[in-house]
């Protein structure tokens, strides 16, 4: 097919071209724009490009103004093409003739005029067909993308994504989820072996999570307080109670509490992840007019403009935890700065207006059978200061079993948090944390205990802790500093512990450097430092030497030296060796440790001086899926923890739903916020283990997963909330759908040529499914129509508006099916409103049309006839030449225009034909899609037929010669056909078009419906269908490398295979037109052949 714009005409007698270009606009990225390329000037459709933009328009009925507001209610504007005016801010502006255009389906302006009245800079590339479209003020539709990006950092920083599917827990009555095993034995050799044995179930019982842990060894009688039980029911959407727990229960507890607790547990706290706390409000100055980026953990949220002043100001969102805040100023000239501070959030201070509680109860596995109670509660006054109190009753305390408490934690400024509480009759304690904008962190506390208070077990009256902590980042230096005090007081005498950790690299090494201190009233002190050195050896070794030094005695406590090799995440071994001086003790180890699949097993042995002892360890675990008829292994624990199947399908009735006949699909392609994902298997189903139970997860999927563009997934987020020992079964539905296309002619004086810029409107039962607009030849095309019967019109609205009726309105069904259906070769004519004439011409013309495409036929199949056909030179020998046939009807000329490409002819669309009546040009028409046009109502005469010279020299292609017809009373026709020729051209723009055929026996034929992939750079770009008689085409190529491919799991699962797949490179040089050649054959056909 041509490689050039497609082209059109109007109601003027100048000469133009109807395309579409491609328009970068910048801050919302490529969008499709029709275009009027006319003398050199390129026109933007007004109403086209302000949609876009989101910018108020309305176009008057008789398409020859376009009003509307541009971004402020103020700010009015009115395009009036009869007048050649702009009305801006109710101000007149006349503009250079030729700045407006009008066409049949609207108004286009100059790039200039864009340019100065709205300040959209509009700079059009003829090589690329493309226009760079900037503005200086902000586009609605560029500020509501800046604010949609924005708001999904946000989202995505707080974990509250928006989610096209919701999926809530199920609480299943009764579900067998895990299995967790794990055995440690130790042999003495000559002595004696100690062997322990762990087992665990996990389930969902009234569906609340069910765990039981068993912890026993054979040589020993079972202790029922190590065993371990629990039932725990969550709903994090109930207000009221969103926990409860029965069994043995885990409770932060004031009093020392050295046995287990079994009891109830019921609170409001949510299990979710705390992520959102506040907002605090950044405000400064800087340079006037300099733009302030905002960035919260690297990721940016918000940007503005300072004012004139330069002063800014943000609303920062705050998460638990420490958040990096980033500030990035950039000037009109390049300039840039930066600021950065942390802010952190502890887990204890609560937002605005929260209240959390929570209530234990149980009985101690003591002796005594203690009883114990706890209820606790906490409420955010304000997003600085929260406050706390409650009561915790332990029969066994002497010193008094009920302890009520306060507590409180508040935030002064950006990095200093306080925090403190008082427990009646046992202790007080305060504690202050300060961070910099470097990362230093600073905290002291200090605790006081009641004199004689026995609850908790300690004989310190008074401690005293500070702790400072300084990253160090040099050139080829990366450490961490921290120096820990801690001063005790006991009744009679105090002592102080002091720390000095230093770990970082240095020059690629692994250093580490602890040095404790401990110093007592009346006692020498004791001070001794542990010296580590880690490097990578040759064989991807690595030696890690370590040192215990005594600085008291300034003698060397003891040596260790181990080399250890790790092979990715399966394999690590490793030998040591072990010499105290102290105590004269000597250690030789090997360890040996390998991850399966299904297990994860090690094996140590240590010589101890004259002791050697082996230690044998492996632990794994079975997670069972009834849903899915799973039973699968991990080597990691599995009790207590989630996972998510995803189960992708065809879903070929569109229904949301799988269907017993509906097939799995394997090849889905996705993104989940963690979790480890397991190899895809047998069925299709692709799993994620090892996620936190009760938590929400955000599944994005990527709608480019598959091959076959009839296989399209509608929804792509899934917000999933995981329910404890349970793989959650999330079905994906793909749906498999249909495509439509076909064509839009306007018909004016009898004369039908493509329109574009007209809106087909696909109906079902009554409502709209979608609205189609047609390409400058008037072709339009949709895919994503599910099985199911459709009428397909032409706007009714937008006919009204241009004053043109529409031909009637067209019913088809897309079938259900695994590759989707095609139906192609839908018509629609507008035209004048005058039916008497313009039903009879196009009833005509829909008969002469059957009759030419019936004689295309013959000369296309088979080249030979092609080759009998009368042959008349055009001048220049090296051009192509004219082929004719002559038939008889009377006042209507008839013809085709084809091209000729590697011995084959093609019908040629969208080219001018010109009728001259001696040197005056009397009519010009457009080839339609199949190369056919027509001249009706020709009087008697002579006359001259002529394809266009000026548009053919544009793209470098020649033509044959010119045909001299005559036109008389007699009932006769002249059936003309042109042939086309492509020279080298240097253009970046070009045209494919090619054909995928059958090879059967002793026939050929087209094959309908064929995938056809189009990659640049290894890159999908662009995926389409052959239309019924197999051919298929694609415009608008630019320069590149590119490969076209047909869809070859699409051929096999039909028992067929093709030729090999198409790589070219269009670099300026080639030729203007490319025709590939699909040829397709059963498999032992192609063997034979």
């Amino acid at each position: 097919m041509l490689l050039c714009p497609e082209t059109s005409t109007a109601q003027t007698d100048e000469e133009y071209d109807e395309i579409v270009v491609s328009a970068n606009i910048a801050g919302i990225g490529n969008y499709d724009v029709p275009a009027i390329i006319k003398n050199d000037t390129a026109y933007l459709a007004i109403a086209s490009l302000f949609d876009i933009l989101n910018i108020k328009n309305n176009t008057s009925k008789t398409l020859d103004s376009v009003s509307g507001f541009f971004i402020n209610l103020d700010s009015t504007y009115l395009f009036d093409y009869a007048r050649n005016v702009i009305v801006k801010n109710k101000l007149i502006n006349t503009l250079k003739p030729g700045s407006l255009f009008k066409s049949e389906t609207g108004m286009y302006a100059s790039a200039e005029v864009f340019n100065t009245y709205f300040g959209l800079n509009c700079q059009y590339n003829m090589r690329t067909l493309s226009v760079k479209i900037t503005s200086k003020a902000e586009l609605p539709a560029i500020r509501e993308a800046r604010l949609a990006f924005l708001r999904k950092n946000i989202a995505k920083l707080k974990n509250d994504q928006t989610a096209d599917t919701v999926l809530k827990n199920a609480y299943s009555l009764f579900h067998f989820g895990t299995f967790d095993w794990s055995v440690v034995s130790n042999q003495l050799v000559d002595g004696p072996t100690d062997t322990r044995i762990n087992l665990g179930l996990g389930g969902i019982l009234a569906g609340g999570e069910t765990i039981l842990l068993a912890n026993f060894s054979p040589s020993q009688k079972i202790n029922w307080k190590q065993q371990f039980y629990q039932w725990r029911l969550i709903n994090n959407d109930a207000r009221t109670v969103k926990q409860v727990q029965l069994g043995k229960i885990i409770v932060p507890t004031t009093a020392s509490i050295f046995a287990p607790i079994v009891g109830a547990h019921i609170s409001n706290i949510s299990t979710l992840v705390k992520r959102s706390f506040s907002t605090y409000t950044v405000s400064n100055y800087t340079e006037p007019g300099w733009t302030v980026e905002l960035y919260v953990n690297n990721v940016l949220i918000d940007y503005k403009k300072a004012d004139a002043n330069g002063f800014y100001t943000f609303e920062v969102p705050l998460v638990y935890g420490s958040s990096a805040v980033k500030l990035r100023f950039f000037g009109p000239f390049g300039e840039e700065r930066s600021r950065e501070e942390a802010i952190n959030i502890p887990f204890n201070l609560l937002a605005p207006n929260l209240f959390e509680y929570s209530i234990s109860s149980g009985l101690v596995e003591d002796d005594s059978n203690t009883i114990f109670t706890k209820v606790n509660m906490n409420y955010g006054i304000t997003k600085r200061l929260t406050v706390g109190s409650g009561v915790e009753y332990l029969t066994s305390v002497k010193s008094g079993n009920f302890m009520p408490y306060v507590n409180t934690s508040f935030r002064i400024g950006k990095s200093l948090l306080a925090s403190g509480e008082y427990s009646y009759g046992v202790r007080s304690r305060g504690v202050l944390n300060y961070r910099t904008p470097s990362n230093a962190q600073f905290e002291v506390s200090y605790t006081h205990f009641e004199k004689g208070q026995l609850a908790v077990n300690t004989q310190v009256t008074q401690e005293r802790r500070a702790v400072i902590g300084l990253p160090l980042r040099l050139r080829k230096l990366s450490m961490f500093s921290q120096i820990t005090v801690n001063q005790s007081w006991l009744a009679t005498t105090r002592f102080l512990n002091t720390e000095w950790l230093m770990s970082g690299f240095v020059y690629g090494m692994d250093v580490n450097v602890s040095t404790y201190g401990i110093f007592y009233d009346n006692l020498k002190p004791n001070v001794y430092s542990n010296f580590s050195v880690a490097f990578r050896v040759p064989f991807a070794l690595q030696l890690r030497s370590q040192l215990q030094y005594r600085y008291n005695t300034g003698e060397v406590i003891s040596i260790k030296e181990s080399l250890e090799k790790n092979t990715g995440n399966n394999l690590f071994a490793g030998v040591f060796y072990e010499q105290n001086l102290t105590s004269k003790i000597t250690n030789i180890g090997l360890q040996f440790r390998y991850n399966f699949r299904f297990a994860q097993v090690g094996v140590s042995s240590m010589k101890n001086n004259k002791r050697i002892s082996v230690l044998e360890s492996a632990r794994g675990s079975v997670v069972f899926d009834k849903k899915t008829n799973y039973a699968g292994t991990s080597n990691i624990i599995s009790i207590g923890r989630s996972g998510i199947s995803i189960a992708p399908f065809l879903d070929i009735n569109c229904n949301g739903i799988k269907d017993p006949d509906e097939p799995k699909v394997s090849g889905l392609k996705f993104s989940l916020n963690g979790g480890n994902i397991m190899p895809e298997g047998k069925d299709t189903i692709i799993r994620i283990m090892n996620l936190e139970p009760n938590n929400k997860y955000f599944l994005e999927l990527n709608k480019f997963s598959f091959d076959n563009i009839s296989w399209q997934i509608k929804k792509l987020t899934y917000s999933i909330e995981t329910e404890g020992n349970k793989l959650k079964y999330v079905p994906i539905p793909v749906a498999v759908v249909g495509e439509v296309n076909g064509n839009v002619y306007m018909n004016k004086n009898g004369v039908s040529r493509g329109q574009g810029q007209i809106y087909v409107c696909i109906y079902k039962d009554n409502a709209l499914v979608t609205k189609i607009l047609s390409e400058p030849d008037g072709y339009f095309s949709y895919i994503g129509l599910p099985p199911g019967t459709y009428t397909a019109m032409l706007d009714s609205v937008q006919m009204e508006k241009i004053n043109k009726q529409a031909s009637s309105p067209r019913n088809f069904t897309i079938k259900a099916g695994k590759e989707g259906d095609l139906v192609d070769g839908l018509e629609f004519t507008v035209s004048a409103i005058d039916t008497n004439i313009i039903g009879m011409k196009v009833d005509n013309a829909i008969a002469d049309d059957t009759v030419a495409r019936q004689q295309t036929a013959v000369v296309v199949k088979d080249d030979t006839v092609a080759k009998q056909q009368t042959i008349v030179a055009v001048k220049d020998e090296a051009a192509p030449v004219k082929l004719t046939t002559t038939t008889i009807a009377k006042d209507k000329i008839t013809g085709q225009v084809f091209a000729k490409n590697r011995k084959r002819f093609y019908p040629q669309g969208s080219i001018y034909v010109h009728l001259y009546k001696g040197d005056l040009p009397v009519k010009r028409v457009l080839t339609k899609a199949d190369g056919y046009f027509s001249f009706t109502d020709v009087e008697a005469g002579d006359y001259t037929v002529k394809v266009d010279e000026a548009q053919l020299q544009k793209i470098n292609i020649l033509a044959s010669q010119p045909v001299s017809i005559g036109i008389n009373d007699t009932t006769s026709s002249e059936d003309i056909r042109f042939l086309l020729i492509y020279n080298e051209m240097p253009f970046d723009i070009h045209y494919m078009d090619g054909n995928v055929v059958l090879h059967s026996e002793d026939t050929i034929q087209g094959m309908k419906g064929i995938g056809i992939s189009i990659y640049k750079r290894n890159k999908l770009i662009k995926k389409l269908r052959t239309r019924s008689d197999g051919s298929f085409s694609i415009p608008y190529l630019a320069k590149g490398e590119y490969t076209i491919d047909i869809d070859r799991t699409q051929l096999q699962s039909m028992g067929y295979e093709a030729t090999a797949l198409v790589r070219f490179r269009i670099d300026g040089t080639t030729k203007t037109n490319f025709s590939l050649l699909f040829s397709v054959y059963r498999h032992n056909d192609k063997v034979n052949k």
